[in-house]
């Protein structure tokens, strides 16, 4: 027990070898277990110290001579089915998990609930490993512990947002429900994750309501309530309603000009500014938000052996990405300091191209206020209007004014969260409005100075 207290306190890696080498050069160190009946190796691979881990690997091949019992102890189990290669996969060592599975190890092994190699990566949140043991080994990604959960269902409990793209970009079931009757995505309601409720939605998952009522509201709930009643309003087919209302608006307007005003002037300029605003929706369309298209230059699978960070690659696009950039899911595109997507105008917003949006919307509601202000001169200046048609002239004004007060509060709204949105810590103020490209610059090299530097270790408690 001695050796699993130094392991504990976390002595320096050399303390413990010199004890090792030492002390204990004539005991058979693999014959020693703690009170949970985890062996030395196992222990050490739990507290994430990978280079007494690497150390013992072979130090105990040594003392046993038969493989087959050498094998035996690279897969012994503690009292709840847990061994060297579920730890492994937990804290996200790739260089310990392929000593390992070169010495013998089950890659088929689970603990007593099931578990496998891609759940605990799943809960530890490496990505490396999802991506290692099915490039390499064909893992099965629909594999199931003994209640049903998959690796998703895992992620979900355990919030590792990361893994989830990896295991869909994989092809794992979305809609596969656990033994309790819960899929992911009612698992994820359950959890109250905004992210990972609105990433299911984008991905078209089966969206169903839970047979029973949350307790304890908040505000996380009802934002994920809107976002599921939205799921069911087909907004990806708000651009084509929303090209017919300007359309219907404008005939409307056409036909209200023409017959009251008897004047065509009135119709030209109405065409005029018309045209003005469609011109202005298809420089909008077209713009580009900033679409990263900085490629991979090699697999996956390489990227993990050598060990480099997966935080800022993206698994849909195979983009090297920034902080600040999102993938969406109905571009299938990642944008650099994306805002939103716009259903309406079909195209993500970004810092890049928000001036647009913005100049569009200024643009109609100057348009829809000119239709109000011509509208109320006819009702004033043309009496018999109010004896014949005065309902369907102030049922005109009263769309327009509907549409004028939704169109200043996307704008307010639109300003306010871009003038609040902070997008990092490698932000900073004095250069926030400045030139995207020279802010890219600035950021990847703080990104790649920081990223040599955190996250060189994972603690397991």
């Amino acid at each position: 027990m001695e050796l699993f207290s130094l392991l504990e306190t976390r002595n320096t890696s050399d303390f413990i070898e010199k004890i090792i080498s030492t002390e204990y050069s004539k005991k058979d160190i693999s014959k020693i277990y703690d009170n949970e009946e985890n062996t030395l190796l196992s222990k050490s691979i739990l507290l994430n110290l990978p280079r007494i881990s690497l150390f013992l690997i072979p130090q105990i091949r040594n003392l046993i001579d038969d493989t087959s019992q050498f094998v035996t102890f690279i897969n012994k189990k503690n009292k709840n089915g847990y061994n060297s290669i579920l730890y492994s996969s937990f804290i996200g060592n790739i260089e310990i998990l392929d000593k390992l599975i070169n010495n013998g190890a089950d890659i088929q092994s689970v603990n007593n609930n099931g578990l496998n190699i891609l759940h605990m990566a799943s809960q530890g949140n490496h990505p490396n490993i999802i991506i290692y043991i099915i490039e390499k080994f064909c893992f099965n990604i629909n594999s199931f512990d003994f209640n049903g959960n998959s690796a998703l269902h895992w992620s979900i409990y355990k919030n590792s947002f990361q893994v989830i793209d990896f295991l869909i970009y994989f092809g794992i079931d979305i809609n596969k429900k656990n033994n309790e009757g819960f899929s992911s995505f009612q698992l994820s309601v359950l959890n109250k994750n905004v992210k990972i409720v609105k990433k299911l939605i984008f991905l078209k998952c089966n969206v169903e309501t839970l047979s029973f009522n949350i307790k304890n509201k908040d505000d996380k709930i009802n934002e994920i309530n809107k976002i599921i009643f939205q799921s069911k309003l087909y907004l990806e087919y708000s651009y084509i309603f929303f090209i017919f209302f300007m359309i219907f608006m404008e005939i409307f307007n056409q036909f209200i000009s023409l017959r009251y005003f008897r004047n065509i002037s009135y119709s030209i300029l109405y065409l005029f500014l018309f045209f003005i605003l469609f011109i202005l929706l298809h420089i909008i369309q077209q713009s580009n938000p900033g679409e990263i298209e900085i490629r991979l230059v090699k697999p996956l699978i390489k990227i993990c052996e050598e060990g480099e960070s997966l935080r800022n690659i993206c698994p849909w696009c195979l983009n090297y990405c920034n902080p600040f950039s999102k993938h969406c899911y109905i571009c299938n595109k990642c944008i650099n300091y994306i805002e939103f997507h716009s259903n309406c105008l079909n195209n993500c917003i970004s810092k890049k191209n928000i001036t647009y949006y913005l100049h569009f919307f200024y643009y109609y509601t100057l348009y829809v206020g000119i239709k109000i202000v011509l509208n109320c001169l006819i009702v004033y200046y043309v009496p018999q209007i109010r004896k014949t048609n005065f309902s369907l002239i102030i049922f005109h004004i009263f769309l327009n004014i509907l549409l004028i007060i939704l169109l200043i509060r996307n704008i307010y709204i639109t300003k306010l969260n871009f003038k609040s949105k902070k997008y990092s810590s490698y932000y900073e103020e004095e250069y926030y409005f400045d030139d995207i490209d020279s802010q890219d610059n600035k950021i990847n090299t703080k990104i790649n100075k920081k990223n040599n530097e955190e996250f060189s270790t994972l603690i397991v408690n």
